[in-house]
């Protein structure tokens, strides 16, 4: 059995070279083949896993109702070893999807879900990341009050991260994170609120800078 496992572990992580090339099809291919070896195996989180990736490559290539049908099938997996990170990062995953689908009171929904689980588990970079989604969504359905207030928490919580950072692991960081910060002042500027804008653009400037 461990050998088995080894072999799915070896064809996930083939998959996952494929995926950073960009070569989606060829990591789709390695994903499915690691799947039944894991369910056969009886490995859930590692099923889990490569459902989760295959949903992901579903989602790039553009086919978001193929998305949605792994990400669903990952979330019980999830539910059941226990794995709460996980579960708030694929309730994420199918928001995303919604939001793609041009469906944001759905992706809404499952940000909300996600949310209070980041917060349970103490996972402040993926809080901050969903109350950045959270402000997005409300923003495409004209709620700019809930957006604002979202988008600048994400990005006070964004602010008190990097502070505990390296300079180097600070500039990685600030790349990764700055959508939030562009997305709040630049609201904030269309609400014609100026003053509280600029006050944002000095917080934030080694972050979208």
């Amino acid at each position: 059995m461990r050998d088995r496992i080894g072999e799915a572990v070896t064809l996930n992580n083939i998959g996952g070279v494929y995926s950073d090339l960009g070569q989606l099809q060829q990591a789709l291919t390695f994903y499915k083949q690691a799947l039944p070896i894991l369910q056969v195996v009886g490995d859930q989180r590692g099923e889990a896993v490569t459902l989760n990736d295959i949903g992901t490559v579903y989602r790039d290539i553009g086919q978001p109702r193929q998305a949605l049908e792994y990400y669903n099938r990952v979330l019980p997996i999830r539910q059941a070893v226990g794995d709460r990170r996980g579960k708030a990062t694929t309730l994420n995953n199918i928001g995303t999807v919604y939001s793609d689908l041009g469906q944001p009171q759905q992706a809404l929904t499952f940000y909300n879900r996600a949310l209070p689980i980041l917060q349970a588990v103490d996972d402040r970079r993926g809080e901050a990341n969903t109350l950045n989604n959270l402000g997005l969504g409300y923003h495409k359905i004209n709620r700019s009050t809930e957006a604002i207030a979202n988008l600048e928490q994400s990005v006070k919580l964004t602010l008190q991260i990097r502070s505990g950072l390296l300079r180097e692991q600070r500039q990685l960081f600030g790349q990764a994170e700055r959508s939030a910060a562009v997305a709040l002042v630049s609201l904030l500027v269309d609400r014609k609120a100026t003053e509280r804008a600029y006050e944002w653009v000095n917080l934030t400037a080694g972050i979208v800078n």
